[in-house]
């Protein structure tokens, strides 16, 4: 999940799409074709038809409310009067930007939206300029990890650029269409794209058990903040969060995407 409002971000615009190498587009269509043949559903990137996207910020939307773990804190905190229109404006920002990118994915059944991956060049998917009362303790974690990430990149010596990175903020799955890791597969097809465009690197900001699933793609761990240790303006919104122990910066280069895990490093408290 990532929030870049009050930090400097570059609009999507400002990403030049890049030519993709026609042999990665035969390999794209085809890992398609197959995720569509699993899932017996339709696969496909994210337009900018009204309607998708409408139906895409709704899932988004429902996702925060119901199985995200800092939302779902808040919202058990007795701010849901604030919470709800903004977690809402927030979801459409990231999905109407996201479809300006060509590299998210949606999966569909019988034109209905039943999951979406969003995956989008690092720094472009921010929220509304004004003010999304009762998230700031979410943007704050959120803004923690993505420091952490602008602080690996400068002490990379140029390997690791923010400018060829690409970010998952988020992947929702409707309940009717869980278990099939639907978002899973949506992430790989869109992470393929991105990488045929010469992104070379990518982040995930996780904050449950998306960071179990970015491990087993290859994924290592940069950073975390750990929910029973994290204060906001004197208070502890996330320390009763159950199952999970903290919002975790994923990484991993794209040099060899589909090659196992990546080796560890020290994980630095934020």
């Amino acid at each position: 999940m990532q929030h870049n409002a009050s930090r400097k971000a570059n609009a999507a615009g400002n990403t030049p799409a890049l030519p993709m190498l026609t042999n990665a587009a035969e390999q794209l269509t085809q890992v398609a074709q197959a995720m569509a043949q699993k899932l017996n559903a339709e696969v496909a990137f994210l337009s900018d038809d009204a309607k998708e996207i409408e139906q895409c910020t709704a899932l988004v939307t429902s996702t925060f409310l119901e199985r995200e773990p800092l939302t779902t804190a808040l919202l058990a905190g007795g701010v849901s009067a604030e919470l709800n229109p903004s977690l809402h404006a927030f979801s459409k920002v990231v999905v109407e930007e996201a479809a300006k990118g060509g590299l998210t994915v949606v999966v569909k059944v019988h034109d209905e939206v039943k999951a979406v991956c969003i995956v989008t060049p690092y720094e472009s998917v921010h929220g509304p300029s004004e003010a999304l009362p009762g998230l700031e303790p979410v943007f704050d974690v959120l803004d923690r990890l993505g420091i952490a990430y602008d602080k690996h990149c400068a002490a990379s010596g140029g390997k690791v650029r923010m400018d060829k990175t690409i970010d998952l903020p988020l992947a929702a799955t409707a309940q009717d269409f869980q278990g099939k890791n639907a978002a899973e597969m949506a992430m790989f097809l869109g992470v393929m794209k991105a990488k045929a465009q010469g992104f070379t690197h990518c982040i995930a900001k996780a904050t449950s058990n998306s960071a179990a699933v970015l491990a087993k793609n290859g994924f290592e761990l940069l950073a975390e903040v750990d929910y029973k240790m994290y204060t906001f303006q004197g208070m502890k919104p996330f320390e009763k969060i159950p199952n999970f122990k903290s919002a975790k910066l994923m990484y991993r280069s794209l040099a060899n995407f589909d090659a196992p895990g990546l080796k560890t490093r020290t994980v630095p408290k934020l």
